[in-house]
């Protein structure tokens, strides 16, 4: 019971992209946002300070329960595919600089409408919290594990039961990550070392089921099976026809800590709902 307890108070995100913002502003302008009309928006912006600016995309149609998207973009002139994941409608993307003060000032806000026929090639193309290209270590991977699969089911099983029989919860660097505002995993790393807090291996695994032709979601958020901030997965089971929520992290520290505790793969998703960002 003490081992599950220690689980529970130490599988979490601490502090990832967690930030109070005030009243937004009006500002300069940023360089483009393009709508690439394939499930995604580009943005194009150059810094030439050292502040942080945030890219956000608002579903408006949804209502009250829209979801929001926070990207960091370093110094310099960058390109960044922001994915907008949460279902066809319009959306309100702004580009956002915060301030010395912790409020985000808004330099350029464009609308756009997103079809059935867009959002349903947005899981196709990799983004900057879900990175990853066709020749990394980590696809190839992937491409093996599911090479026999025959379904989504299958395919979705195969990666999942790799990464809680083979990877371990970062807990050496836990403290390190959880200091961090923004932190932003790296595939290569986690798979490399086989270590990761969930939001490193909630990435991971959505990139290797994306590259093998399943929609998947990084969710993070809080669940009463974890103590503090999370992330997990949503999984499209094209063979089911249903969205799932998989907690690979949770089930990986009970895996590795031998607990006599059962757990599956599909999780309830009332246990899932309390949602701050979805990539």
């Amino acid at each position: 019971m003490k081992a599950v307890k220690r689980i529970m108070a130490l599988v979490l995100c601490a502090a990832i992209m967690l930030a109070a913002y005030g009243p937004v502003s009006r500002s300069e302008a940023a360089d483009g946002i393009e709508d690439k009309k394939n499930g995604t928006v580009e943005i194009t912006f150059t810094n030439n300070e050292d502040t942080t600016v945030l890219i956000l995309a608002e579903n408006t149609t949804t209502g009250t329960n829209t979801q929001r998207y926070y990207y960091k973009l370093e110094k310099g002139t960058q390109t960044v595919a922001v994915p907008l994941t949460e279902g066809a409608g319009k959306y309100k993307i702004r580009i956002c600089k915060v301030r010395s003060d912790g409020k985000a000032v808004v330099l350029q806000t464009k609308e756009v409408d997103l079809t059935e026929e867009g959002f349903g090639t947005v899981f196709e193309i990799a983004s900057m919290v879900i990175n990853y290209k066709v020749k990394d270590s980590f696809i190839k991977k992937a491409e093996s594990l599911t090479k026999s699969a025959k379904n989504d089911t299958a395919r979705i099983k195969k990666i999942y039961n790799y990464i809680i029989t083979n990877f371990a919860y970062d807990y050496e660097l836990l403290s390190v990550k959880a200091a961090t505002n923004y932190y932003l995993p790296n595939n290569m790393s986690t798979y490399d070392r086989k270590l990761g807090i969930c939001y490193d291996i909630s990435c991971l695994m959505a990139a290797m089921l994306r590259s093998v032709g399943v929609e998947a979601k990084v969710v993070t958020g809080h669940t009463p099976n974890v103590k503090e901030y999370h992330a997990w997965n949503r999984v499209y089971d094209s063979a089911k026809k249903k969205w799932y929520t998989i907690d690979a992290t949770y089930d990986m520290c009970l895996y590795n800590s031998k607990s006599s505790k059962k757990y599956t793969m599909i999780k309830d998703d009332a246990d899932y709902s309390d949602i701050v960002y979805t990539y």
